[in-house]
């Protein structure tokens, strides 16, 4: 039992650093011309080009302007661009813009791209952190004309193909995969959902099926509140700070953990998925950021990367409803794993919520 919960409370500890920023890759397509622009946070820069000169965290513009020539020969080689098998070259030297927004720093690369013939296909891929392990993902999106593409890319996922012939396709498939990779890689959410659910998990209740029915409303609860935020929150019509999102769900997961050892709320513990997923919609949104796509594709797309959330999230607790199960066969055992875990993942949630409303560094 000592073992599982400090692998638990080590397993939460990396989500106490910043989470990856999505970058954005946008392709507008002139004939065999293609202009590239690719948005990247300096902050993830940072993990292969040295440019937090002073080490606090934050790359300001003067460190960004110091690390442009580092920035550019080392991010051009990892976008990779093959029109129908061949593969399109850069053109010269591009441009650079750096922005600040939301506390986090970005670089916006910008150059140009010539095929030898204009492309009826595109395969884009990149490979910015594959050395260090890093799992980003890149937004995508595509321009001809009037017409539209879009997708969501992992580094781990090979190509994203783009078929130039079928106007308007939304990559659906690799928006739900954003979805579920996000989840899976968002320890915060994870452990959020796991000690919600702590209480089903050891209760003595010795149906699987009854367990399965309380989670499902707990989960319909959560899923229905942060569904809401997440559309409001990538359609822009609300905007929150991340560092107060990010650190309103650090104190969720502290408050659930509370409320598993002090019952407040007793039956109606939907009531704190609904509440503090209205929270976590924000922090999914932040996945996605502005999509600036049409209509019918933001839905679309939003639709996707909302049932990929919902996939991982129900494939948790059907790996997680039926392990408490089993752990929680005898009274001595359920009784002491209630408290303690919960007092790990409140210990852990609340370090989170140090490091992110004070921007410290503690892990």
């Amino acid at each position: 039992m000592g073992r599982f919960l400090v692998s638990l409370f080590l397993l939460a500890a990396p989500a106490a650093a910043h989470p990856l920023d999505d970058s954005k890759i946008a392709i507008s397509i002139d004939g065999a011309h293609l202009d590239v622009r690719w948005e990247i946070s300096l902050r993830d820069l940072d993990a292969v080009v040295d440019l937090d000169r002073n080490r606090d965290n934050r790359i300001s513009a003067e460190e960004h302007a110091a690390g442009r020539i580092a920035i550019e020969t080392y991010v051009r080689p990892h976008l990779r661009i093959d029109a129908e098998g061949q593969s399109c070259m850069a053109e010269g030297p591009g441009s650079q813009a750096f922005t600040e927004r939301d506390g986090g720093s970005f670089v916006s690369l910008r150059y140009g791209v010539s095929c030898a013939r204009p492309p009826s296909r595109l395969d884009i891929g990149f490979d910015l952190f594959a050395k260090e392990h890093i799992p980003p993902r890149a937004l995508v999106s595509v321009t001809a004309g009037e017409r539209s593409w879009s997708g969501a890319l992992a580094e781990n996922q090979g190509s994203l193909s783009i078929d130039l012939g079928r106007a308007g396709e939304v990559g659906f498939a690799s928006f739900f995969v954003a979805g579920v990779l996000h989840m899976l890689e968002g320890i915060d959410h994870l452990l959020f959902l796991c000690v919600l659910l702590l209480p089903l998990m050891l209760a003595a209740e010795p149906s699987i099926g009854r367990r399965l029915i309380e989670a499902a409303k707990i989960l319909t609860a959560f899923t229905l509140a942060h569904g809401l935020t997440l559309w409001l929150a990538a359609l822009g019509l609300v905007d929150v700070p991340s560092r107060l999102v990010e650190s309103v769900i650090a104190l969720s997961i502290a408050a659930t953990a509370v409320d598993n050892v002090v019952p407040v709320l007793g039956s109606r513990r939907w009531l704190v998925a609904f509440g503090f997923g209205l929270v976590h919609g924000l922090g999914f949104a932040s996945a996605l950021g502005p999509l600036d796509l049409p209509p019918v594709e933001l839905v679309l797309s939003l639709l996707a990367f909302n049932l990929g959330l919902e996939a991982a999230q129900f494939g948790v607790a059907l790996v997680v409803l039926p392990l408490g199960y089993l752990l929680s066969w005898g009274v001595s055992v359920r009784g002491a794993l209630l408290p303690l875990g919960s007092a790990a993942a409140g210990l852990a949630a609340m370090l989170w919520f140090a490091e992110r409303a004070f921007d410290l560094s503690i892990f």
